[in-house]
């Protein structure tokens, strides 16, 4: 999996786009279930980092016809387009919580350095709608990376007004759906009282960091 990157094998860097091509395939495969799918995932995640860290570095597209090689700055956009897919549509549970991870941190570095990639908006709004998929984990995780965004409401606001307010709004109906209802006579599993409270305290952290004004 994404510890292969961490041997540092020589000329490993060159054939980035192979590893993301090879893990792409299996993300878009629907015969393919379980550790595989969470395989793919992982490694498109851990690709994320490498154009940043290495914006001059050459790498080899994958392609048996021809020897072609472009920047890594040219990675970056085809890694979140494939964990953007996963993030939205990924069936195994936990191959969707580690997309949504990869772009929580995603957006969360964008904001830090103000670089605010055209994706931005996008992966933000993968999130919220994860906090309604039927897989409490998922949620949970989106939750998770909605926390952590919420440090940078301020760059938030100048990037996109809007999406602050959208965020604290979804997230007060995702937290409206879970509450028991008097008609329902059914106990709260464990799993929903921990979405509840990371959806509560997630909220809180919104509406404290928010100006009066937004």
């Amino acid at each position: 999996g994404s510890r292969f990157f961490s041997l540092a094998l020589p000329g490993y860097s060159a054939f980035l786009f192979d590893y993301l091509a090879a893990a792409n395939t299996i993300i878009s495969s629907t015969e393919l279930k379980g550790v595989p799918r969470t395989e793919a995932v992982s490694i498109a995640g851990s690709l994320l980092a490498y154009p940043s860290l290495l914006p001059s570095l050459s790498l080899l597209l994958p392609s048996p016809d021809q020897l072609s090689m472009v920047s890594s700055s040219e990675l970056q956009d085809q890694v979140i387009s494939v964990l953007l897919k996963a993030g939205k549509k990924e069936p195994a549970g936990l191959a969707r919580c580690i997309a949504l991870s990869s772009l929580g941190i995603f957006v969360y570095r964008e904001l830090v350095h103000e670089s605010y990639h055209p994706k931005l908006k996008e992966a933000i709004t993968v999130l919220l709608a994860a906090l309604k998929f039927n897989n409490k984990a998922v949620a949970q995780v989106a939750s998770d990376m909605l926390m952590l965004l919420s440090e940078q409401v301020d760059q938030l606001l100048v990037y996109h007004s809007d999406l602050p307010r959208k965020i604290v709004e979804v997230l007060s109906r995702a937290l409206s759906s879970l509450l028991p209802r008097p008609e329902c006579s059914g106990a709260m599993t464990a799993e929903d009282r921990r979405l509840l409270l990371s959806l509560l305290g997630c909220l809180g952290e919104w509406c404290m960091r928010l100006p009066l004004l937004a």
